[in-house]
């Protein structure tokens, strides 16, 4: 079973961005546009204490007509963090992540902050492993001699391509930690 140990493994770049609540916005959004990320963690004194994410930019600072310049991302963050277990199921993150309505999740091993999953992430995770599931099924069902199991399924008025994936939320799990 994959967990978001595997993930963080396979990302191109693994490092956990990070400012203080003291920084600028500017300076946050600086490091985000460096990185290529959509949330930066922010950390006082080596823990966490909050995240700041595009959503919070556009609604707290842009809509607010806050200036990035002087405005500090300890006015604007988020500051009740969730953050999952390196061993949590992919599945589980994004049910997590669909119920509480966010897009970045920190994930912890006993003690640190050891990488960030976006839901962009799963989705691209959750897509490369339905299709190592599709794959050998429709090289079955398109054998010479089973061509009629595909053209049966094919005319069944609103069924869906058997490559098409779908996913569902799962109740959080239970090492869901509250980071403050």
């Amino acid at each position: 079973m994959a967990t978001l140990d595997y993930i963080l493994k396979t990302k191109p770049n693994r490092r956990v961005l990070a400012t203080f609540p003291s920084a600028t916005v500017l300076h946050a959004v600086d490091e985000m546009c460096s990185a290529r990320v959509g949330a930066i963690l922010i950390v006082d004194d080596g823990r966490p204490v909050g995240i700041l994410s595009e959503r919070d930019l556009l609604t707290r600072v842009l809509l607010k007509r806050r200036d990035p310049r002087i405005t500090r991302v300890a006015e604007v963050m988020t500051r009740d963090v969730v953050a999952v277990h390196r061993d949590v199921a992919p599945e589980a993150a994004l049910g997590l992540m669909t119920q509480l309505g966010f897009r970045h999740l920190p994930v912890v091993d006993d003690v640190y902050v050891i990488g960030m999953v976006s839901i962009g992430d799963l989705a691209h995770w959750s897509a490369g492993n339905q299709m190592a599931k599709v794959t050998p099924l429709d090289a079955y069902v398109m054998e010479p001699g089973r061509a009629h199991i595909a053209d049966s399924t094919s005319r069944i008025k609103g069924a869906a391509p058997a490559s098409q994936s779908f996913m569902r939320a799962v109740n959080p799990p239970k090492d869901v930690k509250l980071l403050s």
